[in-house]
């Protein structure tokens, strides 16, 4: 998994994280009312999952190589299905709770729709029980795939989809199918060869499902403790990261940024700051990388 790294949230309409290129900080987007619904902070470890899938080293690359290129839409679905594993490893079953109660009141034609990234609704919660049953919850994987199961008989049943750039209908079981096998395969990779451990869930096993959002607002009550790092001003050109008082972890001059922007900035003084419009824009915008989020299409990045 990535090293020095951390995540920065800030308000935003809807859930969804900026994936910056070569910066070790996860920048996710929360709705605002976090203040006032614990379980919209559920987004946030898929959002995470986001980032660990660009930024640990080989992790994209070697997740690729478990999927064969046919077919299609599994191959654009894997950042998504790795994000909901993520999100279990990080929230436990809760997580899954929450994916059921977010799609559940969607149209009924959402249920089967692809947008080219997510496992389509109809499937989607599946995966997350799926991981569960992997991460050994005995009794919350199998409890939220009768639920999900007794909530599709309610809304019909579908039973199959067009993948996104097609004419032709796939059947829901032979994607269910696929989006399984995946995701146990992701959770294989990261337990016993990336050795990703679950050092403290967000919720715990049950098999009543209702008590899984009082015990992650309990949770989020009394959050673990973690290490809460400050700058300090070193100087008038430099500047310290600082853990309670104690001698700077790391220092930088003021403006340093240790990435391809150093030599832009660079650059530009040495030309007088005489760098068009167009040169300035990739910074300030990080190159328009995309924006990701639980609905969200990233086509095209957010400037």
């Amino acid at each position: 998994m990535p090293e020095k790294c951390t995540a920065v949230t800030y308000f935003h309409k809807s859930p969804h994280i900026r994936v910056i290129p070569y910066a070790p900080v996860a920048l996710v987007g929360v709705p605002p009312t976090c203040l006032t619904t614990a379980r919209d902070l559920l987004a946030i470890p898929h959002e995470v999952g986001h980032f660990v899938y660009h930024h640990a080293p080989g992790l994209a690359a070697a997740l690729h190589e478990f999927i064969p290129l046919d077919p299609p839409w599994m191959n654009h679905w894997i950042e998504e299905v790795f994000a909901d594993v993520y999100g279990c490893l990080v929230a436990g079953p809760v997580i899954g709770l929450s994916c059921q109660d977010l799609i559940y009141d969607n149209a009924y034609d959402s249920l089967v729709a692809d947008d080219g990234e997510h496992p389509v609704d109809a499937i989607r919660p599946f995966a997350y029980s799926t991981a569960l049953a992997e991460l050994n919850y005995d009794q919350a994987a199998p409890a939220l795939t009768t639920r999900w199961q007794t909530r599709l008989r309610a809304r019909h049943n579908p039973t199959n989809f067009v993948p996104f750039g097609a004419n032709t209908p796939v059947s829901l079981q032979e994607a269910l199918t696929a989006v399984n096998s995946t995701t146990i395969r992701f959770v294989n990779y990261l337990e016993n060869t990336r050795r990703v451990q679950q050092p403290r869930p967000w919720s715990n096993d049950t098999a009543s499902l209702s008590a899984l959002y009082i015990q992650f607002e309990e949770w989020v009550i009394t959050p673990p403790e973690t290490a809460v790092y400050t700058l300090k001003t070193l100087g008038d050109t430099k500047v310290g990261l600082v853990h309670n008082g104690s001698a700077p972890v790391s220092v930088r001059c003021k403006g340093e940024t240790k990435t391809w922007r150093d030599w832009f900035k660079a650059t530009a003084t040495h030309y007088d700051g005489l760098i068009a419009w167009n040169g300035w824009l990739p910074i300030f915008t990080s190159g328009f990388w995309p924006t990701k989020g639980p609905d969200d299409n990233s086509d095209g990045g957010n400037p």
